[in-house]
């Protein structure tokens, strides 16, 4: 079995929890702010996750109830929160 790209990723926990990249923006843009300010960044993030910002990408995967985990082939994993 390939694996998924990170874009694949995305999109499949995005289907999973049922959610819209507006939900999505809706989230980062809080009460006070404004979704439509987002949805770009937000639907570029989702199909190319390489060529976005890290935080960008991060905040994502946090709303989709996820972390980001890197993990080298001759260390103890290591998590950030």
């Amino acid at each position: 079995m390939k694996p998924l790209s990170m874009d694949e990723i995305l999109q499949a926990r995005l289907k999973e929890l049922g959610m819209s990249p507006y939900q999505i923006a809706q989230a980062i843009a809080g009460d006070d702010g404004n979704p439509k300010a987002y949805t770009n960044r937000v639907g570029n993030t989702l199909t190319d996750p390489k060529n976005r910002k890290f935080c960008s990408v991060e905040e994502v995967v946090k709303i989709l109830g996820g972390r980001i985990v890197i993990q080298w082939t001759d260390v103890k994993e290591q998590v950030v929160s």
